[in-house]
């Protein structure tokens, strides 16, 4: 099983993760909040750039987010984006952000493994 690659930034708090099993493969879900400079530096890690992300009005989290109590507000600001795999060792990362208060963004994160 291969890892998933990303890494939380140090400057995080509210950190929820949990992981499930999945017809694809181990999906694993992370929940943070933390700054600009900590956003960025997440985004280096998974290899994606702001660029990568487009506005959104719901997320692919929601039937996940809600087993475990994390809720999006409809009138929330959020970023939608992902990285599917190259090959079938390598994850795929399906990434929310909710940009609401754009000095404290929160990421959703989930990556599926083999």
């Amino acid at each position: 099983m291969q890892k998933c690659g990303f890494r939380v930034p140090v400057t995080s708090s509210k950190l929820n993760y949990f992981t499930r099993k999945d017809p694809d493969g181990l999906v694993l879900l992370v929940k943070f909040t933390t700054d600009k400079p900590g956003y960025a530096d997440f985004l280096k890690s998974a290899e994606l750039t702001k660029d990568d992300l487009v506005a959104a009005d719901s997320s692919p989290f929601d039937d996940d987010g809600t087993r475990v109590g994390w809720k999006f507000d409809a009138r929330g600001r959020y970023l939608m984006g992902g990285a599917t795999r190259e090959s079938a060792s390598s994850p795929a990362y399906y990434l929310t952000v909710d940009v609401t208060d754009a000095t404290s963004p929160t990421i959703y994160m989930q990556c599926v493994t083999e």
